[in-house]
């Protein structure tokens, strides 16, 4: 019987980047329109049964309203699909297909018998609407937890080794269930290898992930293989109706020139399969590459729009990115909307990207670097900055003993050459008791291990704390192992500079106590470079190797956690750290020279100043001296005249002026109790007009006490109806809800008289049907167990007689064997005895040729050999006559016993044979003998269930029965309802009447509080008057008293004002008379010391105007050689060649999206006034635009560290000085799969370039590990972590 199976997967439903379209995503609704293709597919190919490879949902965690909208769109589609055949949807990877998602379904599907949501391993039997069988086995994505417990501290590697044979097993214990005789159906989500990659390439190994082998898929041999995962859809070489559905329609710009859809599988009776390919409506995308010409056609106008849209004309409801090639300067002026309004103006359904691949950028590096002479770099700042010829040739000459100075020190201080790591060996140091590693031979190499082991540690740590020891765990001693037995720990760093070998040794104990020592290999020995004092030794080390830590991990250390190390630095640490790498700290030592120089020549300036000071104060002519002294002393005694005066004045001004104040004291305190006064004026009239409006309000209410009367009256004539009406309405409610209860009832027993009506039809179909079919076979299958049975008793007579066939076989054996050995013997003593024969006649033919005159009697040794030869020779022919005559009579005896043998054995030959014969047709019967022995159960079983669909029958007319007197009793209730009807129609009328009117029982409770409010009103007014009066007549007295007081102090501010002016005048007078005493005293111990002190003055004049021409020229030199002078200018040419590698790295890493920007400009400290040159750092991305690198996400932080860092390795691996010849670096997190392999070309593309630089990288990442051809090993053990290395 022929089975059509409709084969899908990877729907992927879910949102992707791409436009909105009526508030949804765009893309969504492509996948949602391909599903609807997919359902009217099947509809027209009428498939028995459908399968869900897995993936249906694009996405595991989402978002509460997204993830709710997915699931309902998968639900919709399933349905529909239900219509046509029972649909088996099976969970693809976890990462996609959520637990929450497949929970979700399997609620929705619950006790539907068409959809089958399979999340665990296993077999179902199904059957299609017109009762065809087959069975799907399902193994859905694979969880690695469970492994994980069963298989702890697994390398990736050696899991998905693990987890592929778990995988293997399971497929052949799936087959295992599947029963014969039924089309079986593998359905699963994983790689197997051999199968095409989205990306055309080739799946081979299992190291990267788990996957299934051929080999498996041929052992199980199911009819027909159905997986999902791989998006391109394709039938399996070499694997027996194996396919990949593929996605359903194109997701991102891997599937780029793929077609999509899903198969129609037709299984025959023979268990042949023929497939068909149905392609969706899937949408295109498409990859548009332009050159630098194109760029630059474009961004000139020189290519018309026209022309590049004829190359682009297939763009029609495609999503497109661009990717190009070009200069930076085109770079800059590539409008990338315009361009994107193009692709838009062709048809484009959506611009993904418009991303440079590779940006060329020529810098123009002028004369100063960092390989120039200072002195040339220096009379290139001085040009630079327009100082004269003559002024850059003083500053020069000034220079020059500083620069010698400085390049003598350096020369003996700093070393130059390529700094490589030799051996690292290390005793008791975080997880290692004892281990050494040799850098030997690593060029290109990878560090392996899980994590906690020590990687980072031995590789990265040691090395840091070898050179400089500042442990990540803060304290000094926290490298020491933790294994109670050691006491102390030792790090032994041994490397090259350039030609000379070095070596450090660093111990320290758990005490704290530590010991630190340098030694250079000289001459076949060790010489120990260390200095006396340990801090000092520290030094030496960080002298020799040219830098501090912080640059070491900038460039070629780079821990996981520091990957922002250069990045997260201030903007003016950044600038100190680029001049560490490109080694420019000797026009440091010239800054430094130049400012000691300046403070030298500074202090001498002063010291001479300070002398000229002594000598030139007051030193005015000794006659204009005298007659200064002489009209002061004059000046100074009218003063004192003149202060005796105004004092006297004084005194009598400040007699009328206290008499005022005593009046205006008095004025004050009037003014305030007048303002009390009128205050509590004001408040009693507030009080009395309150009462006055609460009188009125009073009488308003009661004047209206007739109509609240009244009013108050029909309301409770009202609540007598409401009385005689209520026992209608409960009747009614009462009613109602009976009616509910009996719709109720009814609703569930038709709902249960056609869920049993299904349920029967169901078990019919499925189950009673089968049976009742299989029975009616009865008769065949018992002739068939008839012949099973006389095969099997045939069978055995035969096996009875197998004994004797071996025996015979045996017999004949035997006997050929031994007429094989009979005959070898033969020929083997014929070969002896005829050889034998020829030698001796070959002897006697030498008497005939001897020339001897009596042969017989010869004694020579060579004729007497002869003569035994002649005499030897009859018996040896007798010998051989005697060998012929004996091998016929053996021959005849083995002839006979052969023939013997053989008529025996032809007699028994045919016993195999028959025996193979009829084991042949018991297989061919078995399948029938184990339906026979079937019949009694099925017979059994289908009594139970015709027993079964007889309940389920009667408990449809049970539950019809139940309907119909529902129905009866629910038109009586409605009746009386409508009797009922006036009775709550009147009710619920009085209801809105009675809220109305109870409003006069709320006015009757007014009244009485009416009448007391009036009259307490009315009594608090005529207070109120009582005490309005006697408030007037006090002010009226206080205003009075006021007038007289304020009359008495007229004139006061006048008073006072000339008493202040008076004393000012007396102080003024009287300090200027002091002034002149002390300068009168002054002058005179001046006049003798003023023609000495003048000539003194101007000889020193003359040595300071000197020297500060040389100050000058020092400042001038101290900011030439500062950070912000000559090396800014030498970091500002280098910073274009640093932006451009940074951005090369990163535009791979991020598809072309990211970009990194160096801007360099000068800032005022704010704590010292000073000018600083500072290094930003700027994001960019063509969605977000330009952002601070501290502002980006934590994976876009980690892929322009990265960028930055990687560049960085490479101008310190290329720069003057100390290089670097190795860049060890940790696994950067957060890196998206083409993330990876950017970080892996860039690394390789270094190595490149840099043929001695040692590249090492710690990893898990399978991917990584297969750039690289070298690997290196970390395990524990307990003996301590160790390193394994082949």
């Amino acid at each position: 019987m022929a089975i059509r199976v409709l084969h899908t997967g990877d729907w992927h439903i879910g949102r992707f980047n791409g436009p909105e379209k009526d508030g949804q995503n765009a893309r969504f609704l492509d996948i949602c329109h391909c599903l609807e293709a997919l359902v009217e597919g099947a509809r027209e190919t009428k498939p028995d049964i459908a399968v869900v490879a897995g993936d249906v949902f694009h996405q595991a965690r989402t978002w509460s309203d997204r993830g709710l909208t997915e699931v309902q769109a998968a639900i919709g589609y399933l349905r529909e699909l239900e219509k046509v055949c029972p649909v088996v949807v099976m969970r693809g990877t976890p990462n996609h297909d959520g637990e929450s998602h497949f929970g979700m379904l399997k609620t929705a599907f619950e006790g539907d018998d068409s959809v089958h949501i399979v999340t665990e391993p296993g077999v179902g039997n199904y059957y299609s609407y017109d009762g065809k069988a087959v069975q799907v086995a399902c193994l859905p994505g694979f969880d690695r937890g469970y492994y994980r417990a069963q298989h702890p501290g697994l390398s990736k590697e050696e899991e998905n080794e693990i987890f592929t044979k778990a995988i293997a097993d399971m497929i052949i214990g799936l087959k295992a269930q599947c029963k014969a005789g039924t089309p079986a159906v593998l359905v699963s989500h994983y790689t197997i290898t051999g199968c095409n990659m989205e990306s055309g390439q080739t799946a081979f190994f299992s190291q990267f992930e788990p996957v299934v082998y051929p080999d498996t898929l041929a052992a199980a041999d199911f009819d027909l293989v159905c997986f999902g995962h791989i998006h391109r859809p394709q039938q399996l070489e070499g694997c027996k109706n194996t396919f990949y559905c593929g996605a359903t329609s194109q997701l991102n710009f891997n599937d780029e020139g793929q077609e999509r859809g899903y198969w129609i599988h037709d299984i025959d009776g023979s268990g042949e399969v023929k497939s068909t390919f149905q392609q969706l409506p899937t949408r295109q995308h498409k990859t548009l590459r332009l050159n630098d010409e194109d760029v630059a056609g474009i961004t000139t106008g020189e290519l018309e729009v026209a022309d590049f849209l004829d190359r682009a004309d297939d763009l029609n409801g495609k999503i497109v990115r661009v990717l190009y090639d070009c200069t930076d300067e085109h770079n800059k002026a590539f409008n990338h909307a315009v361009f994107e309004n193009m692709l838009y103006d062709a048809g484009a359904f959506w611009v993904q990207e418009i991303t440079p691949q590779k940006i060329t950028i020529t810098v123009d590096r002028r004369s100063m670097d960092a390989d120039g002479t200072p002195e040339s770099n220096l009379t290139d700042y001085l040009a630079e900055k327009e100082f004269t010829p003559e002024r850059i040739g003083e500053l020069v000459e000034l220079a020059r003993p500083l620069i010698a100075e400085a390049t003598e020190k350096a020369t003996q201080e700093r070393h130059t050459g390529l700094f490589v790591p030799v051996e690292i060996e290390v005793k008791n140091y975080r997880n290692y008791r004892e281990e050494k590693f040799s850098f030997d031979g690593i060029r290109f190499c990878t560090i392996n291990g899980s994590n906690g082991v020590g990687k980072s540690s031995l590789f990265m740590d040691a090395m840091l704390d070898a050179l400089y020891e500042e442990p990540r765990e803060g304290e000094l001693t926290g490298w020491i192992c933790n294994d109670p037995e050691a006491r102390s720990g030792a790090i032994k760093f041994t490397f090259k500079l350039g030609d000379r070998l070095y070596r450090v040794t660093r111990t320290r104990q758990k005490s704290g106590k530590a010991t630190l020592n340098i030694a250079e290999y000289v001459e076949g020995e060790w010489v120990d470079r260390s200095k006396e004092k340990f801090k000092d030794t520290q030094q030496e080390i960080i002298n020799i190797i040219g830098m501090d830590s912080l640059t070491l991990k900038a460039c070629a250390l780079i821990m996981q956690d520091q990957y922002g190390l250069f990045l997260q630095a201030d903007k003016e640490a950044r600038m100190n750290i680029l001049g560490s790498i490109l080694g420019l700290g000797i026009y440091g030592d010239m800054e430094e020279l130049a400012a000691n120089r300046a403070t030298d020549t500074n202090r001498t300036i002063r010291s001479l100043a300070d002398k000229a000071d002594t000598l030139t104060a007051g030193l005015p002519d000794s006659e204009e001296l005298a007659a200064e002294i002489e009209a002061a002393e004059a000046q100074r005694k009218g003063l004192l005249e003149q202060a005796e005066s105004k004092t006297a004045e004084v005194d009598t001004l400040k007699v009328k002026l206290n008499t005022q104040l005593e009046a205006a004291a008095r004025v004050m305190k009037l003014n305030s109790k007048i303002t009390t006064l009128t205050a509590q004026q004001a408040s009693k009239e507030a009080s009395k007009t309150a009462q006055v409006a609460t009188i009125t309000a009073a009488e308003t209410i009661l004047a209206a006490e007739p109509e609240i009367t009244a009013g108050v009256a029909h309301y409770k004539t009202l609540l007598e109806r409401e009385k005689e009406l209520i026992k209608g309405k409960a009747a009614y409610d009462s009613l109602a809800t009976r009616k509910q209860q009996i719709e109720s009832a009814i609703t569930l027993a038709e709902s249960a008289a056609k869920d049993t009506r299904q349920k029967k039809a169901a078990l019919t179909l499925m189950k009673i049907g089968p049976l009742a079919q299989a029975i009616e076979r009865a008769a065949e299958l018992t002739e068939k167990h008839q012949q099973y049975e006389a095969a099997t008793a045939q069978l055995a007579e035969l096996e009875k007689l197998l004994p004797e066939f071996t025996a015979a076989r045996d017999n004949l054996t035997t006997w050929q064997t031994e007429a094989e050995r009979t005959e070898r013997d033969y020929r083997e003593a014929k070969t002896r005895l005829e050889g034998r024969i020829a030698s001796l006649k070959e002897k006697v033919e030498l008497l005939k040729d001897s020339g001897c005159p009596a042969p017989e009697n010869a004694t020579c040794k060579f004729l007497a050999d002869a003569l035994a030869a002649r005499d030897a020779l009859p018996g040896e022919e007798a010998a051989l006559a005697s060998l012929e005559e004996e091998r016929g009579k053996l021959r005849q005896t083995n002839a006979d016993a052969l023939s013997a043998a053989q008529q025996a054995f032809d007699d028994k030959k045919h016993v195999p044979e028959e025996i193979d014969a009829l084991r042949a047709s018991l297989r061919l019967l078995e399948a029938a003998e184990r339906d026979y022995n079937n019949l009694e159960a099925q017979r059994s079983e289908l009594a139970l269930l015709e027993e079964r669909a007889a309940e389920l029958e009667k408990s449809v007319a049970d539950a019809e029965a139940t309907a119909a007197k529902g129905r009866e009793e629910l038109a009586a209730v409605e009746q009386q309802l409508e009797q009922a009807a006036a009775y709550s129609r009147d009710y619920d009328e009085l209801q809105r009447t009675l809220l109305t009117e109870s409003r006069w029982m709320d006015k009757e409770k007014q009244l009485p509080v009416a009448r007391e409010q009036k009259a307490a009103a009315a009594q608090r007014i005529l207070e109120l008057g009582s005490e309005l009066t006697e408030i007037e007549e006090e002010i009226r007295e206080a205003r009075a008293e006021l007038a007289d007081e304020q009359s008495k102090t007229v004139g006061r501010e006048e008073l006072q004002a000339q008493v202040d002016a008076a004393e000012a005048k007396v102080k003024a007078v009287q300090k200027q008379a002091q002034e002149l005493s002390l300068l009168i005293g002054g002058l005179q111990a001046k006049l003798g010391q003023i023609r000495l002190a003048r000539k003194q003055a101007a000889e020193l004049q003359e040595q300071m105007n000197e020297l500060g021409g040389k100050v000058a020229g020092y400042e001038e030199l101290k900011k030439a050689f500062s950070q912000d002078g000559i090396p800014h200018n030498i970091i500002r040419s280098i910073i274009p060649v640093f932006e451009a590698t940074a951005t090369n790295i990163l535009g791979q890493m991020s598809q072309g999206r990211m970009s990194v920007e160096f801007v360099t400009e000068k800032v005022l400290k704010s704590n010292s006034k000073k000018e600083v040159t500072t290094l930003d750092i700027i994001i960019n991305d063509s969605d977000t635009g330009r952002l601070p690198y501290m502002s980006r996400s934590g994976g876009e932080r980690v892929k322009a560290a990265l960028s930055v860092i990687l560049a960085l390795s490479e101008i310190k691996s290329s720069k003057a000085g100390v290089q670097l010849g190795f860049l060890f670096i940790d696994e950067p997190p957060f890196l998206d799969a083409p993330g990876v392999q950017a970080y892996c070309d860039a690394l390789e593309a270094i190595q490149q370039r840099y043929g001695d630089l040692k590249v090492m990288a710690i990893t898990h990442d399978p991917a990584m590990k297969s750039r690289f051809p070298q690997s290196v090993d970390v395990v524990k053990t307990p003996e301590g972590s160790k390193v394994i290395y082949e």
